[in-house]
């Protein structure tokens, strides 16, 4: 084998190395490419889902005022004219428009046994 021979091979190694080194380079950036694309979508839906508890809470608040306010009235009426008719319809009044914001998004309530059916 001759010197050229010798240098010749070695130029083809490096090559090849070089080749292998470009080639591992562009898998990184990819790698890293999506990653970071995964990292983003990750933080939407970390940020979507603080929206939503957020808004849950909002709405749970609301509620909560509702119902203080609800059985202080109820309490009032009773005071006034206990046997006002009004004292006896607000249960079904209450169920009748919990059922139809269920069936509004698709689903039977059964009040008894509080489940739930999708229509």
């Amino acid at each position: 084998m001759s010197t050229s021979d010798f240098i010749q091979g070695q130029n083809q190694g490096m090559a090849i190395a070089r080749a292998a080194s470009r080639d591992a380079n562009l898998a990184v950036s990819r790698a890293k490419g999506v990653v970071g694309e995964w990292k983003s979508y990750a933080d939407g839906l970390n940020s979507k889902l603080a929206d939503a508890e957020l808004s849950k809470l909002q709405v749970e608040a609301q509620l909560a005022r509702r119902d203080v306010q609800q059985k202080a009235l109820r309490e009032a009426l009773a005071q006034v004219a206990p046997n006002h008719p009004l004292l006896t319809l607000l249960k079904k009044m209450g169920d009748e428009a919990e059922a139809a914001h269920f069936r509004q998004a698709g689903y039977l309530v059964d009040f008894e046994s509080r489940t739930f059916r999708k229509i």
